[in-house]
């Protein structure tokens, strides 16, 4: 563990060394997900073919007359009433330019500093031109600001099926004035789903001042069978076989439907007959224009073996969670990215011995919950954030915490320490991701955290758990709690690699060592005193990743450090995850 603490801060060294360096080579498929990774390399296969002949052309400095230039007048358009770019940054900018002498290469710099800032604001066809038939030596200098309007978008062949998909994806920005971020949002909405690849290119128009979108979209199967295999908890072995399928109805939408089981159960091992959990989930989202609409349910069944007096009996626990939620894009840029997002989920929990239920261990929860997520890029890398606030309300069937007896009488009034279906909690998760190139090879850094908040007793489906292979690696089960973190810091290593087809094989695996803390307690403890019990586990793990086009793995050892006796740990706990995609 010592050896592995010490490699930390020498990586990070490393890290900062070659932090000066290009980044040349793409992030691999499932080294990210395809949002974070499309947006972290937004606009490198944008092309743009536009008509720039009245713009000031470059020329040698030297021998070029000069002039003094008393005053430059800009003509500004403007988008309604308010100005596309601030123009106190205008100003500012033809304010350094006046009272001095200036030449066609002068010029020439203020043209491309001010067609800069439009660029900046997402105007990339807005273009700032010399004014024709004018004498500078007079001693002013004119300069107009051509809006680029949008004439259309085109999507690949213009079938009724593509018109229909830019329908849905594009907001209606024809006749306006052309911002690449509102057709940026429309490629996000295309290439949402995994089977397509859109990029655009951007031509003349066939009128004066107008461009055309003209999008070209490289699509693979619609269809995806997945198998996994998760051997990351002792004695808790794993698979999942998913489903999934793209644009059902033509509209950018996906469908996916997954089981997942117990290896143990699958092979019939002895003592997994009785002890097993299965889950079944579906799931539909397809997206309108700035929105984004999702539909999910969720089935679950854990069973276990109850030891009692005359014999041994079996518990079963079914759980069902039904959620529809809409994201409202607020703000996009080439740089960053900002949704409002709302839901509504719905749970219910019934509880068996022995075939027999037990109606007073139902649970009904609706939870409310709204917040903002999204993603920029600091430091040339791709960070993520998500706050969100979710209430348990009434209604759907929901249990209330003071139920009225009879329509007349309250009943007892609920403990502090008694869960509550009326809660209140706030979560936070936020990460950051960036690979550093040098010499031939690099180090990616990736960092996670996730925490959550709240003063009410929860139910086991809204508390916050650590001790999972994405959380807290090698331990056996994990702990929950009404408030907690976890956090992960993670380096990996890029082999050196070239264009042979061993390079390339070097290039998709990744060794890696992650550092692991987790802390959660409950609001209160059991004699309702707000002084619930602090768990902490941290942990320490070294493996490898290949990412491939078909097959991921990852597999490494974990050394468990704080916690390890609470939850009877292995020092050393070997871990393998396997998903293959076709």
């Amino acid at each position: 563990m010592k050896k592995m603490k010490s490699l930390l801060p020498v990586l990070a060294m490393i890290i900062i060394a070659g932090s000066n360096v290009r980044a040349e080579k793409k992030i691999l498929k499932n080294e990210l997900p395809k949002t974070e990774r499309e947006f972290l390399e937004n606009g490198n296969d944008r092309m743009i073919d536009l008509d720039d002949g009245n713009e000031v052309q470059p020329q040698d400095g030297e021998g070029q007359p000069k002039f003094l230039i008393k005053r430059i007048v800009l003509k500004r358009p403007k988008d309604g009433i308010k100005p596309l770019v601030s123009e106190k940054k205008l100003n500012g900018i033809v304010k350094e330019y006046e009272n001095r002498e200036l030449g066609i290469s002068d010029l020439k710099q203020l043209v491309k500093r001010l067609n800069g800032e439009y660029s900046s604001k997402g105007f990339i066809t807005t273009r700032v031109y010399l004014e024709p038939d004018q004498n500078i030596q007079e001693g002013t200098v004119r300069l107009v600001a051509l809006e680029g309007k949008l004439e259309d978008v085109i999507l690949d062949g213009d079938t009724p099926k593509d018109r229909r998909r830019a329908f849905f994806a594009f907001t209606n920005e024809k006749g306006k004035v052309l911002n690449i971020s509102h057709i940026d949002n429309g490629i996000d909405n295309l290439n949402r789903v995994e089977s397509n690849s859109s990029k655009i290119n951007i031509v003349p128009g066939t009128k004066q001042g107008y461009s055309k979108i003209i999008v070209e979209s490289e699509k693979k199967k619609p269809f995806r069978f997945i198998v996994s295999y998760e051997g990351t908890q002792k004695d808790r072995e794993k698979y999942r076989v998913s489903m999934e399928y793209d644009n059902l109805f033509g509209i950018n939408d996906s469908i996916s439907a997954s089981y997942r089981g117990d290896m143990g159960k699958l092979a019939k091992k002895k003592g997994h007959k009785d002890e097993y959990a299965e889950s079944y989930s579906f799931g539909y989202s397809f997206p309108f224009k700035s929105w984004s609409f999702s539909l999910s349910h969720d089935r679950s069944e854990d069973n276990s073996l109850f030891l009692g007096t005359t014999g041994n009996f079996n518990m079963k626990t079914k759980s069902r969670e039904t959620g529809i939620n809409a994201t409202k894009l607020l703000y996009r840029d080439s740089g960053m990215k900002l949704n409002l997002s709302m839901g509504i989920n719905v749970k219910s929990e019934r509880t068996y011995l022995a075939e027999t239920r037990l109606e007073t261990q139902d649970r009904n929860i609706t939870a409310a919950t709204v917040g903002i997520n999204g993603m920029f890029k600091p430091f040339k890398g791709i960070a993520t954030y998500s706050l969100s606030y979710s209430k348990g309300i009434k209604g759907f069937r929901a249990k209330e915490d003071n139920p009225y007896n009879a329509g007349t009488f309250l009943t007892q009034p609920v403990d502090k320490s008694d869960s509550r279906y009326q809660f209140d909690k706030v979560n936070l998760n936020l990460s950051y991701y960036r690979p550093f190139y040098f010499n031939n090879q690099g180090i990616t850094l990736r960092t996670v955290f996730n925490g959550q908040y709240s003063k009410d007793s929860l139910f086991s489906s809204e508390k916050f758990s650590i001790g999972g292979f994405d959380t807290v690696k090698g331990f056996p089960s994990s702990v929950s709690g009404d408030k907690g973190y976890s956090t992960k810091l993670e380096l990996s290593y890029i082999l050196p690699s070239d264009d042979s087809r061993t390079g390339q094989f070097l290039y998709k695996v990744r060794p890696y060592i992650e550092a692991d803390l987790g802390k959660v307690r409950n609001s209160y403890n059991s004699y309702g005193d707000s002084k619930g019990q602090i768990v902490t586990l941290s942990s320490y793990s070294a493996g490898i990743r290949y990412y491939g086009e078909t097959v991921t793995l990852d597999f490494g050892v974990a050394k468990t450090d704080r916690g390890r006796s609470l939850l009877k740990a292995d020092p050393h706990r070997g871990f393998v995850s396997v998903t293959a995609s076709f």
